[in-house]
Formats: structure tokens, C-alpha cells, sequence
């Protein structure tokens, strides 16, 4: 550093004396007269400083100076510059970089003539990498690819997470779900990849670069792999868009589609074979990049249709325990095969926003047909809810003060922050706000401070940006000018995939978690996708037209279709089912029917299998229970309903800041009540919240007490029965309602189940969960610490059920072995032992696995051939009979739903009998009833048939059954468990067959 004394230097007229410091900054000026100077300080890279100081007698004076840096661009600071490339130098869009991309960030130090020469070869970097991922595989910090850049690097690169990574975030852990590469992982369906703001891939690269002079200067660039999208097939122009082929392994169901639930494939391959625009003229295609692979992406440049062909085999081996089958197999298991080669159409239309917000003129298009005359009107209920408004009271300052700009990408309509967008002008809140020029001629800013009129200036000075300012239809359902708006199909209507309902449906919680996401603390779809509401595959085995009876009144149990199953088994099923209850179809087998009726007498509103397929009850669309099946989209019915209106609108004004988070916000589709249940309770309100769980955890399978009896037969409820146990309700030998005290809790279910985080939740810093798990820890809520001991109920709950099971089992095999005395005469349902490895048999197999009788066998069991007698537990109504001789069986294909023809024979010594079929009696085996004279039912069942046996069974195991399916091991009413348990086990006490 250079110090400069002048004014009164003694022998030079005044002239300046100069110095230089040395490496520790120390200076003199030795031998000065006394008087008064001038010390200036002069140093690249700082701001020049001078300070007056006198010198005295009394000894030297001493000066500690701080200079600070000069930053000024152009005079004595560096500039720097980064730029974002592939490792060929070619330029990225930082917020569209890609999957599975090597990035490359690079700094350069910019010449500037008015400044001092610096050597860059000076200088030093040092460089870090974070990513907001939440992913279990990306979670904390991030690192640079290998070798990591050191402090003489100008670069450093890095490769960003894949897709798959990105979609661990939404992995439901206990679903079972199985990728292509046989690990757990994403359920890929042919169509749009939905992506949420966790799974774009988000990283921040900085570098601080250190000049010769001590300087730091720190730089940042944030990047992302791609920008969100719901994942239905109408898409924005402008931004990159994933294609998914589908991978369905194929699970053990007996009736199996082999088509829809196929082996994983190995092989992709992708062509763009046409791209039109809206009036049918031909475009210039994009590029489709990666169309090898399962996961393509292009970005559609214009508006218009974007036609995909997609070519897709597998060549899997069956394993030797695999359980599955499929046509190709070779001659046995374990012998490979494929299921060869298929190719499918995928349509994806691409369009501009348009924006209903604020009575945009050109929005007439779609509030003329949904108007409650031409198609349902969805703008008036919407407008009561808090989406409507998330914009508009954040920026108005009513809500937290942490919103920010970055907050508007999910506040807004068409924040597409890509460069793409800018250029190809998709009409987005973000490119209008970049364009879109005010009274002044300058663009709009985002307000700060926020004041009460900061919304209301920008529509009145920026109308086109208004008219995108808020949550609206195209949030959820795409863009709505050009191709992407004439409500368009999806995938062509072939032989393998069914054709969807339209390109902007999906009941994916995808659609809601393209904003719902973790990164801004709406943690509900990480909680969400933790349950078994999250597990699709369980959706499509049980509420699909391919694994299911598809036609209403098809198979010998008049429950078995997907009109059934998919109530309460899907998202699409549990909306139409919300209409049955309202509509009075309560009734244990009262199912989705094609006007939200009771079945008609005659039969006449009856479902085919093509119309429950057009409700998405097909294997391709059929969603488990998501997001939208609880929550309405589009308004708050069910709860103004409750208060006596049922136009969504009112009583309370869910677009108002002061009422968010109130009850009637929440958007349920059933509040407070309904009027029945198929377990036969009949009305019930006064539940708030908890009525949208009762309607699905209840028994189904009518009123079983004392009072009323819904089957002459041994039956069990359907889990779970946890509104049975919080009633009171549904079982023999105790009253008929004894409520339980927890129905004082407000909201019931919701009140413990969603409203109260568990411990390890609140250890997280949760205040709520959408796991809908408790633990006894949310006990102490309401009971304190050492008021209750919940796992010790449990437990006491526990050992008691074990007792009961125990003794039910004992004394029904003693039952049966005594009535095999004179002969019994049984129908099999199916037979225990397996043939051949696999659990199921197949035309193409040469050993059968698994034979099932159809139509059901009668076997008679002539005194002396019984051998043992097994019994799973307490609350099952069938048992295992083991025979000393054999018994021959037909068995059928299990890949023909139908089950027409039986394709061989199986002897066997090991039947699964239901205990309600089985007759006791002398006979010869032959004919009905095997030939028995006088035959008379074993259990009886509770309808007061005559018989040398008593009921108490069928009572007992109904107890146990109801009990044991309950969920909370007691606790949801203690008072009622334990008095049903009394009853039962004196019940079974007296009984001794």
C-alpha cells in the first residue's frame, strides 16, 4: 500500500514524502517537525483514504487505518460472468438444464480498459452446489462431478438427479409398487409425466472468487432440470414437456388382464410421427430428445397437436416364484418368454393460457358452456373458494409476510420462468409480466411494500396480467387457448390402451401436488404418500372393468365388480359413490349405477363395463384415493349443503383472508353427515369432518346385532370397521348403539387422525398431518400425560381378542370333527394346496397351479375320511379341511375372466370350505346335497334355522371380526370393546358343541 504525507515536510518546500508498507501494513515517517499533515492511503482494489494528523513532542504518533474495498465496475474491481453449458460448450436454459444432465457453471473475468490490469491467474475459487430436492437420494448437500474443481478452477460441472430420483419423493413405501428395473419406484403410465416443484430438480451453484488484493466477490446461479406441470395431456408452449411409457409388472390376480397388467418393459421406442396446428396445418416438429428411452421430452414450439407412436416390448424372464403369467410364456416357469412387441398412440395437445380471472372478455368461450345449462357451472362455486383469491389476498399483505415474488409461480396461471416461454409467448402470467406494459410504459413490479390495493392496481393497470392472477381452471386442466383448449381426447381408442375421458382429467395427486408440494411446507402429499390411500396398484386391482366383474349384476357374489370395489377403491369410483349416499343409496348393495341412483328395478341403470370405464375405472386411468377424492376442486357443496344450500356458494366466504382455514373451506365432499351407510346405521350428522372417512371405513355389509340381521348366513364386516367402533354399533349380545366418548371430539376422525401430528411429527415441527396415523402420545391432548395409558388398553384389548380367537377355533373344529362322524357334505371353494409353483395356472403352463371350482363343488366327506381341521382365527368364516383320500378338482385358466371351460384336472386332499355350506347328515355322496337325507346346516348362521347346533358362531366370529378390524386396537371406544368382549367370550362359555 502507498502512503502519501504532505503539507509541512520539512526541507522540500512541502512537498509530498511517500512510503510504502510493509507485509504486515506497517509504515513510518521518521524525523517529522512538528505541525500538522495530511496521511493519504492509496491501494488497488480500495477506496482512497486520507486523515488529517498532527505531530507533538510527547512522542510518535501512530495511525490504524481500514480501508474498504472498491466494487465499483470499470475502476479498480474485477467483473465476473457465469455461464451455464453442456460439457460441449452448447448453451443450457438454466431453468430447463434436463435430467440426468452433465451441467457445466463457468466464471469469467470480464476485460474492462478503464480499470487496472488484473492477471486473472491470480486469482482463486471456491465452489459449492445445493439442491432444494427432497428426495431421499438428493436430500442435504449436493456434489460436483469428479475431480472436484479446485481453488484455480474457472468451471465446475456436475450432473443433476434423474427422473426417477426426482419421483422418490413420491414413492408410497408400503404400496408395493415395482419400476421396470424391479426396485421401488414410480408407477409409470403412458401419458404426461406430472412434475412438482420438488422433482424439477432445483440447485443453486455459487463461486466466491478472491483477487490478489484480498477481495471476495460471491456469484450465485440457481438451475433447474425442468419446470413443473400437472401431467395431464394439454400443455403449455414453450415448455418442456417428459413423456412416460407405462410399466405394469404383473401382480397374482386371478382375473388378469394380460394386456393392461404386463411385465415391465425393457424396450422404448418413440417416434413424433405428426404435429398440426389448431386448424389442421402442418408444423415443424420439435425435437424429440431421448426417444429410446421410457422417458422422452420435447417442447412444443407452437400451439397445435403433437402425435407419438410409441413401440414398446419386454422380454422378461418368469421367474420360478414370480406368481404371474402372460401370453409368450415359454413351458413352464422359470423358462422365460415375452410379452413380445405392442405399439400405441399418445396424443399431446399444446396451447396458450388464457386466464378467467377478473372478467376476461375472451373467457366468455367457457363460462358460455359451463353454465349450469350446457355443462355443469363450475366458475360460481369456484369463486367462493380460497384459490380463487391466492393471489389476491397474499399480495394484498393479508396473509403471512413471507410470500414473496418467487411464491407466484404456483399464485399465478402460466409461470413458466424458461427462455422458451419468453420466446415462443405463451401468454403466462411470467411472460406477460415481462410484456405486458402499464399506463407508464414500464412493466408491472412486484409490490413492496404490499398494500391493501396492490392487486386491485395491477388489474386496473395491467389487465392482460390480471386476468392470470390467481388459481383458476388451467392450474389444474392445462391451457386453454389453441389445441390444448377444445377439450380434446387422449390416446387412441386401440385394443391395448383405453382411450381417456378427455386430455384435461387426471386424478392423479399429482395435479394438486404440482404446487402442493414439500419445498414451501405443504407437507400433506408427502404425508398422503406414505398411506394406503396412496397405493394405485391396490386401486387397480380392485376397482378396474379388467380385474373385476365389469357389468353390474355379473358374478355368483353380487359385490364382486368394480361397480362395487371402486367406491371406495378409487378416486374416480369414491366421486360418484358421494352421490349415491346423497342420493339415498345407502344399502349394503346399492352400487355406482349410470344415474347416481339405486338400482332400478328392472335393471335398466345398470353399468356396462364401457361406461364404468369411461368414469376412468379402467387399469390406465383408475386413480387410488387421492387428493380429489375427499377434496372438491371446484367448490364447498357439501358443506353449505349442511347448512341448507347446495350451490356451493356460501355461508361462509371461502375467498376472504379472514376465513382460511375454516371448516367450510376445506373443499370435503361430504360434511358433518349423510343418510346411511351400507352397514346399515342409518342417519347420522353432528360428525363435521369425520363423516368424508366414515363413508368408506365403515363394515359395509349391513346391521348385524340383536335388533336387525341383515344375512341368514356366517358373514364378516369389510374393514375397516372403525365408525362401527366409534358408534357403538354392529355387534350381537350388547346393546344396539353404545356411542363412544370420543364422539365429542370435534370432527371426530379428522379430530385425532389429521388435525393432531403424531410425536415423531411434531418432533419434524408439524402442526397437522395428512398420514393419518396417531400414536398414543395424542392421547395426552385431551386426557394428559398420566391420565390414560392407551398402549396398555391396547394391549389388555389384545390379549383378550387372542383368547376369543382361541376359543372360537377350539370349539369349531370340534364341531365339525364331531358332525364328520355321520358324514358331511361341503362346498369347496377353491383347493389349498398348490399343484405347481406360482399360485395360478394358465392354458400355456404345463403343471396347473392353483385349481378354482367353478361352478362350486359339493364333495362329500364320508365318515372316516376327515383328517384335521384348521382354522386361520376368530374372525374368519371359513376353515381348512385336510382329507385322509383325495378328491378331484376341475381348474381353469386364470387369465380368462370368464372362466367358460375347465382346461384340466387336479386331485387334491386339502379343501377351503366356507362354514356356512356345511351340511351334516348320513348320505351316499352323490346328487344334491351329496345325497344326504335330512341335511341340516352346521352353523346355521343367525336367522333361527332349525338346527341340532347353535348360532353363537356365527354371532362370535362377527364380534371378533368387527373388533379386530376396528384400527385403533380399542381405543377408538374402550367402553364398548370391552363390554362386546364380555359378551362374546360368556356367549362362547355356554356353548359346547
Amino acid at each position: 500500500m502507498t502512503v502519501t504525507l504532505s503539507n509541512g515536510g520539512v526541507g522540500d518546500g512541502g512537498a509530498p514524502t511517500t512510503a510504502t508498507t510493509d507485509p504486515t501494513g506497517t509504515f513510518s515517517f521518521p524525523n517529522q517537525p512538528i505541525g500538522a499533515y495530511t496521511v493519504s492511503f492509496a491501494r488497488t482494489g480500495f477506496t482512497s483514504k486520507s486523515v488529517q494528523v498532527g505531530t507533538s513532542v510527547a512522542g510518535p504518533t501512530i495511525l490504524a487505518v481500514t480501508m474498504a474495498p472498491d466494487t465499483t465496475a470499470g475502476v479498480d474491481a474485477p467483473t465476473f460472468q457465469l455461464s451455464v453449458t453442456d460439457p460441449g460448450g452448447n448453451a443450457l436454459d438454466p431453468f430447463a438444464v434436463g435430467y440426468g444432465t452433465t451441467v457445466s457453471i463457468g466464471v469469467t473475468s470480464l476485460t474492462d480498459t478503464a480499470e487496472p490490469t488484473l492477471d486473472a491467474s491470480t486469482f482463486t475459487y471456491a465452489w459449492k452446489i445445493s439442491t432444494a430436492a427432497t428426495s431421499a437420494n438428493m436430500s442435504g448437500a449436493y456434489t460436483f462431478n469428479s475431480p472436484a474443481p479446485t481453488s484455480t478452477s474457472t468451471s465446475a460441472a456436475f450432473t443433476t438427479m434423474t427422473l426417477m430420483q426426482a419421483k422418490s419423493v413420491e414413492v408410497c413405501q408400503d404400496c408395493g409398487y415395482t419400476f421396470y428395473n424391479g426396485g421401488p419406484g414410480y408407477l409409470a403410465r403412458l401419458g404426461v409425466v406430472p412434475v412438482n416443484p420438488d422433482e424439477t430438480g432445483r440447485y443453486t451453484v455459487s463461486v466466491t472468487v478472491k483477487d490478489p488484493e484480498g477481495h471476495n466477490y460471491t456469484f450465485s446461479q440457481g438451475l433447474r432440470s425442468t419446470w413443473q406441470l400437472a401431467g395431464v395431456a394439454d400443455v403449455p408452449v414453450g415448455t418442456p414437456v417428459y413423456l412416460q411409457g407405462d410399466t405394469f409388472a404383473a401382480p397374482n390376480w386371478k382375473q388378469q388382464s394380460p394386456t393392461l397388467f404386463k411385465w415391465a418393459n425393457d424396450s422404448w421406442s418413440w417416434t413424433l410421427t405428426s404435429c398440426v396446428d389448431p386448424n389442421g396445418a402442418a408444423l415443424t416438429c420439435p425435437t424429440l430428445a431421448d426417444a429410446k428411452t421410457q422417458f422422452p421430452h420435447f417442447t412444443p414450439p407452437a400451439g397445435g397437436t403433437y402425435t407419438f407412436s410409441l413401440t414398446e416390448s419386454s422380454s422378461a424372464a418368469l421367474a420360478a416364484d414370480a406368481g404371474v403369467v402372460g401370453p409368450g410364456q415359454g413351458a413352464g416357469p422359470g423358462s422365460g418368454g415375452s410379452y413380445g412387441t405392442q405399439t400405441v398412440t399418445l396424443n399431446v395437445f399444446a396451447g396458450q393460457w388464457l386466464g378467467v380471472m377478473n372478467g376476461n372478455p375472451t373467457a366468455s368461450l367457457c363460462v358460455s358452456c359451463h353454465n349450469g345449462s350446457t355443462a355443469p357451472d363450475k366458475f360460481t362455486p369456484w369463486q367462493n373458494t380460497a384459490h380463487e383469491s391466492a393471489m389476491k389476498r397474499k399480495v394484498d399483505g393479508l396473509a403471512t409476510s413471507h410470500f414473496g415474488e418467487s411464491c407466484l409461480e404456483c399464485h399465478t396461471t402460466g409461470w413458466d420462468e424458461v427462455a422458451t416461454a419468453q420466446t415462443a409467448a405463451n401468454g403466462g402470467f411470467y411472460y406477460e409480466m415481462n410484456t405486458e406494459k402499464g399506463p407508464d410504459g414500464g412493466l408491472w413490479q412486484y409490490p413492496n411494500p404490499m398494500t391493501s390495493t396492490s392487486y386491485s392496481d395491477m388489474v386496473a393497470n395491467y389487465p392482460t396480467l390480471g386476468y392470470l392472477g390467481g388459481i383458476q381452471c388451467e392450474n389444474c386442466h392445462g391451457p386453454a387457448l389453441g389445441a390444448a383448449g377444445s377439450h380434446p381426447g387422449n390416446l387412441s381408442n386401440n385394443s391395448v390402451e383405453v382411450a381417456f375421458k378427455g386430455a384435461r382429467i387426471d386424478w392423479s395427486a399429482s395435479v394438486c401436488g404440482s404446487c402442493h408440494e414439500e419445498t414451501s411446507n405443504h407437507v400433506f402429499p408427502g404425508q398422503w404418500a406414505l398411506t394406503g390411500h396412496a397405493n394405485t396398484e391396490l386401486a387397480i386391482s380392485r376397482a378396474t372393468v379388467e380385474s373385476k366383474s365389469s357389468t353390474a349384476l355379473g358374478g355368483a357374489d353380487p359385490q364382486s365388480g368394480a361397480q362395487f370395489c371402486a367406491r371406495c377403491h378409487s378416486g374416480q369410483g369414491f366421486a360418484e359413490y358421494v352421490r349415491l349416499l346423497n342420493n339415498g343409496a345407502t344399502g349394503r348393495y346399492d352400487f355406482i349405477t349410470t344415474d347416481d341412483q339405486k338400482l332400478a328395478s328392472n335393471g335398466s341403470n345398470a353399468p356396462t363395463a364401457t361406461y364404468l370405464s369411461s368414469l376412468g375405472l379402467n387399469a390406465q386411468q383408475v386413480q387410488s384415493q387421492t387428493c380429489q377424492t375427499c377434496h372438491d376442486p371446484h367448490s364447498n357443496a357439501a358443506y353449505s349443503a349442511a347448512y341448507g344450500s347446495d350451490s356451493g356458494v356460501g355461508p361462509v366466504d371461502c375467498s376472504q383472508q379472514a376465513n382460511n382455514g375454516d371448516p367450510a373451506c376445506k373443499q370435503l365432499r361430504i360434511y358433518d353427515g349423510l343418510p346411511g351407510l351400507p352397514n346399515g346405521m342409518g342417519t347420522f350428522s353432528g360428525v363435521g369432518e369425520g363423516a368424508i372417512c366414515m363413508a368408506c371405513h365403515n363394515g359395509r355389509n349391513g346391521e348385524h346385532t340383536d335388533t336387525v340381521n341383515s344375512a341368514p348366513y356366517i358373514e364378516t364386516p369389510h374393514d375397516s370397521t372403525a365408525t362401527e367402533a366409534l358408534f357403538g354399533f354392529n355387534a350381537f349380545f350388547v346393546p344396539r348403539f353404545s356411542p363412544s366418548p370420543h364422539m365429542a371430539i370435534q370432527d371426530t376422525c379428522v379430530g385425532c387422525h389429521v388435525k393432531l401430528p403424531t410425536a415423531t411429527e411434531a418432533a419434524n415441527g408439524f402442526s397437522s398431518n395428512h398420514s393419518f396415523a396417531t400414536d398414543t402420545t395424542i392421547c395426552q391432548n385431551c386426557h394428559g400425560s398420566a391420565a390414560v395409558d392407551g398402549a396398555a388398553l391396547q394391549a389388555q384389548v389384545a390379549n383378550e381378542l387372542s383368547a376369543m380367537s382361541s376359543t372360537i377355533t377350539s370349539k369349531v373344529q370340534t364341531a365339525i370333527t364331531k358332525a364328520a362322524v355321520t358324514g358331511l357334505c361341503v362346498q369347496a371353494s377353491r383347493v389349498s394346496d398348490a399343484q405347481c409353483t406360482g399360485g395360478s395356472c394358465n392354458s400355456s403352463q404345463v403343471a396347473p397351479a392353483v385349481p378354482f371350482p367353478t361352478p362350486i363343488s359339493n364333495v362329500y366327506i364320508a365318515p372316516g375320511n376327515l383328517k384335521s381341521v384348521s382354522m386361520r382365527d376368530g374372525g374368519t368364516t371359513s376353515v381348512t379341511i385336510t382329507l385322509n383320500n383325495t378328491v378331484t378338482f376341475p381348474y381353469y385358466d386364470v387369465t380368462d375372466v370368464t372362466m367358460a371351460s375347465a382346461i384340466g384336472s387336479a386331485t387334491t386332499t386339502k379343501l377351503s370350505v366356507s362354514m356356512s355350506t356345511i351340511l351334516v347328515g348320513n348320505g351316499t355322496g352323490n346328487g344334491t346335497n351329496c345325497g344326504m337325507t335330512s341335511p341340516a346346516y352346521l352353523f346355521p348362521g343367525t336367522d333361527g334355522t332349525p338346527s341340532p347346533y347353535s348360532t353363537i358362531p356365527a354371532k362370535a366370529i362377527w364380534n371378533f371380526a368387527t373388533l379386530s378390524n376396528e384400527g385403533s386396537g380399542g381405543l377408538h371406544n374402550y367402553p364398548w370393546t370391552n363390554s362386546v368382549i364380555q359378551a362374546t367370550t360368556s356367549q362362547l362359555a355356554g356353548w359346547n358343541p
